[in-house]
């Protein structure tokens, strides 16, 4: 910090400070009048009346020279200066406010929000600051720019401010603040970027950005506060394609980002239908609400989670939408009809939901959801792991089968020895491996029996390792252990089966367990392909590929009951897509014809904003912190503070002080 004056050019008035001592020491004083009658003040009235006076109203000569000094400096108009290594004096001054406009900064702090403290503190900025060129930078789920590069349109700045509100997405802290260096580096002059946000903490832990020496950040903190909070973080269906008439679980995670224990009520609202359930959530904990719905339409289907309303609303509600299947498809693969196959069609003839075909090649497989391999000899691997994508395999390997394709197919370890095929007359029994599993779920209070009750006489002998494989999951084994069958732990799964269904190879096919099994074992293993299909993220835009029937200039987008929003068609050749203009806030989006819904989609509050905890800005390692008005003190002192009125005020002071101190006091001769 230094003083430097305006006019450097009249430093040497300075000199003129000397004038009233030489004043005081050279002007001849008329001696006051007084009555004597002794000679002693004779030599008083000679010494004070000599030409040279030795000073002695050491006050009034101190007063005089400082109001004269005081005088002269505010002559010379002087400055406080604060020298900053980012500020080239005269030289053209950018800046850049990135703004935090996420989620978390809607949350109220105190009698506004976060968000709003935000805007304050940046009009603030851009009025006393005055930069020569600046812009805004908004830390969203993807950082908007206001200009390309800084502008001198500082009204439009000023527009902008006024017309923003905080989204319902993360932010891109990181991200705002490497587009607002790039900018920064293409410019000349003083540059400086100021970060203003709440430094939530799930946004900004571990940040970091490389910052060149030639920038100076300045960090902005509007949080002041951690408002307690509950929110709907999870919401699942088991299944999550369900059938018509089938339960379905749905679970909902509630989780309470407060120091103290919540008590709120839960809903679920599925198409006007509602449920609900009380709850008490401990500080910091959470817990899984559960509820129970089945459905007698197929078709897609909105459901909403929801809680009571707190002080933090954005995050009070979650949606899921379920495809409702009318039922599943089962298509058997054999060379020549078989036992097994008859089997299944008396499955499927016992169950409305289940169609079962028969096909003979490969190639004339149509869709399915599942695929039963019967008797298979090892070939067309290739295709299978391609079919496999989208369908769920079972695979009935036959004695011509080899351990190689079947090693293969489901990635496991080969045997010491050749699987061989085996028969008993007495046959062979089988338990279940895992009765925990939601395959056996139905069976677990023993009224329907035992799933795996049966006599079996013919089987693969496959190695009991194969039941511990790391990737494998065991359902029903025979009682020396033997897999009977093994599911991989892939998204659609595969089946070893080796257990024969045929009523002339077992007696399974004829124990009334058997045909409840089969159903659960089927509707656990179905293709689960269409799950988050119609998931977006917030702040992305919604899109929906339209089928060849669908004239895209019939179709609009609405979200709940709002408004239609602006949309886009993009084609090409493959497909007609049409593309939401706007990027995606948390609800549910209808893609309607008419007034029929043809389509849904729906986007979820981003859970991470949902912990209003924030950091101490200092514990970046970036930039430095200070409050607003620290950071229009030191712009001040960097342009330099005037001193003039001060010395001014000082000097007229002292002028009247020294007034005082050189009046003379009345002597009083006693009689």
């Amino acid at each position: 910090m230094s003083f430097i004056t305006t006019y450097p050019a009249l430093l040497w008035i300075l000199a003129l400070v000397t004038v009233p001592i030489l004043v005081h020491l050279f002007a001849r004083s008329r001696p006051p009048s007084y009555a004597f009658s002794d000679t002693a003040f004779l030599k008083i009235l000679l010494k004070k009346t000599a030409r040279l006076r030795k000073p002695q109203d050491w006050l009034t000569l101190l007063l005089r020279t400082l109001a004269c000094l005081a005088l002269l400096l505010a002559i010379l108009h002087p400055l406080l200066v604060a020298r900053d290594p980012n500020v080239v004096a005269g030289a053209q001054n950018n800046i850049i406010l990135v703004i935090d406009q996420s989620a978390s900064m809607s949350a109220r702090d105190g009698a506004t929000t976060r968000f709003d403290k935000a805007i304050s503190e940046a009009s603030k900025l851009l009025n006393d600051l005055k930069p020569d060129k600046a812009n805004i930078i908004w830390a969203r789920a993807s950082a908007k720019s206001e200009y390309p590069e800084p502008a001198p349109n500082l009204q439009f700045l000023h527009e902008a401010l006024q017309n923003a509100e905080s989204v319902n997405e993360t932010s891109a802290g990181p991200s705002a603040l490497s587009i607002a260096i790039g900018q920064l580096q293409k410019t000349q002059g003083s540059r400086e970027i100021f970060l203003i946000s709440d430094f939530q903490k799930n946004s900004w832990n571990g940040a970091q950005t490389a910052l060149p020496d030639s920038i100076k950040l300045t960090k902005i903190k509007v949080a002041s506060q951690t408002p307690n909070n509950v929110a709907v973080t999870e919401l699942s269906c088991s299944p999550s394609s369900p059938i018509i008439g089938q339960d379905t679980l749905i679970r909902a995670k509630l989780s309470n980002f407060s120091d103290q224990n919540q008590h709120l009520s839960s809903y679920l609202n599925i198409a006007g239908s509602r449920q609900s359930k009380s709850i008490d959530i401990p500080a910091h904990g959470q817990v899984e609400v559960l509820f129970t719905a089945s459905f007698s339409k197929s078709g897609q289907l909105p459901i909403t989670v929801s809680i009571d309303e707190d002080t933090y609303p954005a995050d009070d509600s979650r949606h899921l939408i379920l495809d409702i299947d009318s039922g599943l498809q089962i298509t058997s693969l054999e060379r020549n009809p078989s036992a097994s196959s008859e089997t299944l069609d008396r499955v499927a003839s016992a169950l409305p939901w289940l169609k079962h075909s028969s096909v003979k090649n490969i190639s004339k497989i149509g869709p399915a959801d599942i695929l039963f391999i019967h008797d298979w000899d090892g070939s067309n691997i290739k295709q299978l792991e391609q079919i496999s994508q989208n369908t769920t395999l079972i695979v009935d390997p036959s004695i011509s089968c080899g351990n190689a394709a079947i090693e293969e197919l489901f990635s496991l370890k080969s045997p010491s020895s050749v699987i061989n095929r085996s028969s008993n007359s007495d046959g062979w029994e089988a338990t279940i491996s895992d009765p925990s599993s939601p395959v056996f779920q139905l069976f677990a209070s023993g009224e329907y029996g035992n799933p795996a009750a049966g006599v079996f006489h013919k089987r693969m002998d496959l190695p009991i390792s194969w039941s511990n494989a790391e990737h494998i999951t065991s359902f029903i084994s025979y009682t020396d252990n033997t897999p009977a069958i093994l599911s991989s732990n892939t998204a659609t799964p595969r089946l070893l089966w080796n257990l024969p269904i045929s009523p002339t190879d077992s007696s399974w096919a004829l124990q009334e367990p058997f045909l409840p099994f089969i159903a659960e074992l089927l509707l656990h293993i179905r293709p689960d392909s269409k799950l988050n299909e119609q998931e977006f993220l917030s702040g992305s835009p919604l899109f929906w590929s339209l089928p060849d029937e669908i004239d895209a200039s019939s179709v609009t987008l609405q979200k709940d009951a709002d408004a239609p929003s602006p949309t886009q068609v993009n084609r090409d050749d493959l497909s007609t897509v049409l593309l939401s203009e706007e990027p995606a806030a948390p609800g549910i989006f209808s893609w309607k014809i008419g007034n029929h819904v043809s389509h849904l989609n729906y986007v979820n509050f981003p859970s991470p904003e949902s912990d209003l905890q924030t950091l101490t800005p200092d514990s970046l390692t970036f930039g430095q912190t200070l409050a607003s008005e620290d950071v229009l003190r030191n712009d001040a002192l960097s342009q330099g503070v005037p001193l003039w009125p001060y010395f001014l005020a000082a000097g007229i002071l002292l002028l009247f002080a020294e007034s005082f101190a050189s009046t003379p006091q009345k002597i009083t001769i006693a009689d």
